[in-house]
């Protein structure tokens, strides 16, 4: 960010300096060269477009229908599938409940799902539903569905 600062405070002000400033080499109408020849080739492709409107439009179709079929296909080739086949149970509990009583609750459930047999292995957390309020780590055994 550093650079494109110190570019915008150097850079651009020469540049616009070199290709703007009329220096005596402006016309009638007070444009320098630059702008003439920006003008001169804006000018000839208006023509051409206002002169040839089927063209234009057949073109700008083409164009759009290119760049749609390209994102439909962007869509589905960078995108990873993100089915891991692992399911995610929060429990969360009432704060003045104790940590002890929480850890029961959620074993029972690790118990409920370590009997499942397409269960490898279960992961759980137990935390209590409150700001600020500081978690007691619990035994956690780590778990994958198949």
């Amino acid at each position: 960010m550093l650079v494109a600062l110190v570019l915008s405070l150097t850079l651009t002000p020469v540049l616009a300096n070199r290709f703007l400033n009329p220096g005596g080499k402006e016309d009638s109408e007070g444009e320098v060269k630059f702008v003439k020849w920006i003008k001169r080739g804006y000018t000839q492709l208006l023509e051409y477009a206002l002169g040839h409107k089927r063209v234009v439009i057949g073109i700008a179709l083409g164009l759009s229908y290119s760049y749609a079929f390209g994102l439909l296909a962007v869509g589905k080739d960078f995108m990873p599938k993100l089915d891991e086949g692992s399911w995610f149970i929060s429990t969360i509990t009432p704060l003045r409940l104790h940590w002890r009583k929480n850890n029961r609750i959620t074993l029972q459930i690790e118990e409920i799902l370590a009997k499942n047999p397409n269960i490898s292995e279960v992961i759980r957390r137990n935390r209590p539903l409150g700001k600020g309020h500081r978690v007691r780590a619990s035994r956690s055994t780590r778990a994958r569905c198949l």
